[in-house]
């Protein structure tokens, strides 16, 4: 048989990675995507507030405590810690923006199967 090749289309992606307060430190998730760094960054600064304290109980030990918050409440972002940079560079843990080639349809199938990631159009 002789060798077969095919094309591929992908698309360049721009994810917002962050850490979950409410996990260790060295964890990171996928937040959100955008096909666009600066609509990303864009979302993200729309959804920062003024520093304030939430009480809740800690996820750790099951005390109670003052969660320190910069996101609105209830948004997608409200239980992530900020990223270090506020441009989008990568701080040495990974947070930040990254970006990588996909096909659109392992994007579409990890958005499915990850519903808690934002597309931002």
């Amino acid at each position: 048989m002789a060798k077969q090749t095919r094309t591929l289309t992908q698309v360049l992606v721009f994810k917002l990675v962050l850490n979950p307060m409410r996990d260790r430190t060295e964890t990171q998730r996928i937040v959100a995507v955008a096909y666009e760094w600066e609509k990303l960054l864009d979302w993200y600064n729309g959804l920062k507030v003024e520093p304030y304290q939430d009480p809740g109980i800690n996820s750790f030990s099951g005390q109670p405590t003052n969660w320190g918050k910069t996101f609105q409440k209830g948004s997608s972002l409200e239980w992530y810690n900020p990223m270090h940079f506020s441009d989008g560079r990568l701080d040495r843990h990974g947070d930040g923006i990254h970006q990588e080639w996909v096909t659109e349809q392992d994007l579409q199938q990890h958005l499915s199967h990850t519903p808690s990631i934002v597309l931002i159009p």
